[in-house]
């Protein structure tokens, strides 16, 4: 591998591995049954490799077959695969990917070719797999907006078929409502499911149109990777923090600036900032002597466990914290 970033399991514990620099997702089928129990172990090899290498050295010419810095992953109920392409500025859909089929494959690795069959951040048609564009760099209107994305970093999909991505060079989240719902639905409309339209904006008051960087429980500056509980509630690494939206997807809406309140993009929790939405210092690190257990600095990865337990890669302090569930935030 070559600097691989992003991590998940599909649901009968297969491994997927974003190895960013060599632009491919390589697949172990479940790797602790090659260490019989006893660890440290060398697991085998890849089952299969999905090679999304450009035909030419230059990564930077997308298509519906190629991939230019994976980032993060994330699998879904449905055994699709959903992929940050992170140079290519975003996200694309490899369909039934973690199946029987792929997943127990005789000795040796099986090399698949690229193959995507959906892509968010490049328009609303969902098929322009030709296309790199990102806002920022756009002569003509450099804003944001629901249909497009600058350099995303995680992708995260919850119970429901909603996929979120954290559009880092807009300082922002977004949520599609399950763009694979089989009636497509109708861009710009927020809750209409089946299309590659933006439905919630996780800043800027929800704007899709704005950009601003900010310290606030409605605001995010440079969001990373993406994690989402067994309750749909989504945790997002922003700076030197993380925050936790509750079911923002929940029926109804919530009240902003409530905590507790499911339903809207207002964060409920935030770790390493000793409970402030207002404070961005990294503790620890190399800035500053301090790092207990209440503070973060750099953090890049995310994720939850099926009991609810957090675990937050605290980048520059070189250690991973853990957080046991609490039944109210």
């Amino acid at each position: 591998m070559c600097s691989p970033q992003g991590l998940s399991a599909d649901d009968a514990g297969n491994l997927f591995v974003a190895d960013t620099d060599n632009n491919r997702v390589m697949s172990f089928a479940n790797p602790f049954d090659a260490c019989a129990g006893k660890f440290p172990c060398v697991g085998a090899p890849p089952a299969y490799i999905v090679d999304g290498k450009a035909a030419s050295s230059d990564c930077r010419k997308p298509s519906a077959h190629t991939l230019c810095q994976p980032e993060q992953i994330a699998l879904d109920h449905g055994g699709n695969l959903w992929i940050t392409d992170y140079s290519n500025s975003r996200v694309v859909l490899v369909e039934g990917l973690s199946t029987p089929s792929k997943t127990r494959q005789p000795p040796g690795t099986q090399i698949i070719p690229l193959n995507a069959q959906l892509v968010i951040g490049q328009g609303p048609s969902g098929a322009q797999f030709n296309s790199k564009l990102c806002n920022l760099f756009d002569p003509t209107n450099p804003m944001p907006s629901a249909d497009s994305l600058c350099y995303p970093d995680g992708v995260a999909v919850d119970t429901n078929g909603n996929v979120y991505v954290s559009d880092s060079g807009n300082g922002r989240l977004l949520e599609y409502d399950n763009p694979l719902a089989m009636t497509p639905g109708t861009p710009g409309v927020p809750g209409s499911a089946g299309d590659v339209t933006a439905d919630r904006a996780f800043d800027a008051g929800g704007s899709f149109t704005l950009n601003n960087c900010g310290t606030t429980a409605d605001q995010l500056c440079t969001p990373e990777q993406l994690s989402v509980d067994s309750q749909n509630n989504l945790y997002a690494v922003d700076y030197n923090r993380v925050l936790e939206y509750l079911n923002p997807t929940a029926a109804g809406g919530g009240t902003p600036g409530t905590p507790g309140s499911p339903g809207d993009t207002t964060a409920d929790v935030v770790y390493g900032q000793q409970g402030s939405f207002t404070s961005s210092v990294c503790g620890g690190g190399v800035y500053t002597t301090i790092a207990d257990a209440t503070t973060l600095c750099q953090p890049i990865g995310v994720t939850v466990d099926p009991g609810g337990d957090v675990y937050i890669a605290d980048t520059a302090n070189y250690r991973v914290l853990a957080f046991t569930y609490q039944s109210s935030p």
